[in-house]
């Protein structure tokens, strides 16, 4: 419901619907430690929500040509130009969580610096991989902080 009202009452039409996409899921997953809220766990749900828009825009940008085979029209319509900027997202995200890393030394920092880091190999090996593959994986980078856990 947020969604639709975001994308299609309120007129933000010029964002594209996978960062609302991204934003929403963050603040879905977030919605349990609420009452926990502090400027820390406010950072890393905003870090997610970047994470989880650039996780969707990779995959609308490398499915484009499928799109249009399939008559089927996603935000994006510059594929090339995207991601360039996707790109350039990517590796500004993965200096600034590395820099909080070694300013704050909380290993939080290094999960998000994994998973940003995993979309950019991703997205510069996107030829070597099949679709299903890329979709897997992308995703895959999403929980990799997970593997933190059992370190």
């Amino acid at each position: 419901m947020l969604y639709g009202l975001g994308l299609h009452l309120l007129g933000f039409a010029r964002v594209y619907k996978e960062i609302y996409i991204g934003i929403l899921f963050s603040i879905g997953v977030s919605l349990v430690y609420l009452k926990d809220l502090n400027p820390e766990l406010l950072l890393a749900i905003a870090f997610f929500a970047i994470l989880a828009s650039l996780n969707c825009l990779l995959i609308s940008s490398w499915e484009h040509n499928l799109d249009l085979a399939q008559n089927y029209h996603s935000g994006i319509f510059a594929p090339e130009k995207i991601n360039l900027r996707i790109t350039a997202s990517l590796l500004v995200f993965i200096l600034l969580s590395l820099a909080l890393l070694i300013i704050s030394r909380n290993y939080y920092y290094f999960a998000i610096f994994l998973s940003f880091s995993l979309l950019l190999f991703l997205d510069f090996n996107k030829d070597l991989l099949s679709n299903l593959s890329l979709r897997i994986l992308v995703d895959l980078a999403l929980f990799s902080p997970l593997l933190l856990i059992f370190l």
